[in-house]
């Protein structure tokens, strides 16, 4: 049997889904940075305050 034939029989190796966990989440803190840098520091202080009163009232009704 090959080794490529033995890794495929026990599944995923724990470091290829460490692996895959750690680049998720700098994919999702990379965007969240994005975000936060090319639209939320442009909103004036009155569309901020509307988008926390908003999510507020969303987190309620749930």
């Amino acid at each position: 049997m090959s080794p490529a034939q033995d890794e495929a029989e026990r599944g995923t190796s724990p470091l290829a889904v460490l692996t895959i966990v750690v680049l998720g989440m700098y994919i999702a803190g990379s965007l969240g940075f994005f975000v936060k840098t090319h639209y939320w520091d442009h909103l004036t202080e009155a569309q901020k305050a509307v988008v926390i009163e908003s999510m507020a009232s969303t987190e309620q009704t749930l």
